[in-house]
């Protein structure tokens, strides 16, 4: 059984490194720089627009990441929780049985 757990652990930690490796890989917003060619003046200034759709999906993979950190964060502090529950509850077993021996004495 706790095989399966560690295993389950173990893939969400993988996550936030696997989305932030699709985060670097995505393209970041890109400017397209386009020519208009005035007749007034002569100069052919450059435009610069943002496509919307690089910036968003850049936004959503970053919210992501966000929530997997988050999530794995809230895993790891349950799992240190349930450690230190389990740790003290050896100590007191320990210290219960110390108890009864000493007071057979």
């Amino acid at each position: 059984m706790s095989t399966l757990l560690l295993d389950s652990v173990q893939r969400l930690t993988r996550y936030p490194l696997l989305i932030r490796q699709i985060l670097q890989y995505t393209d970041p917003p890109s400017t397209t720089n386009t020519t208009i060619q005035t007749t007034i003046s002569g100069h052919a200034p450059a435009i610069s627009v943002q496509l919307p759709g690089d910036a968003e999906e850049r936004r959503n993979i970053s919210a992501a990441l966000d929530a997997a950190q988050k999530i794995l964060e809230h895993v790891n502090e349950t799992i240190r929780e349930q450690e230190g529950r389990e740790r003290l509850s050896e100590i007191s077993k320990d210290l219960w049985i110390g108890q009864l021996c000493f007071q057979s004495l």
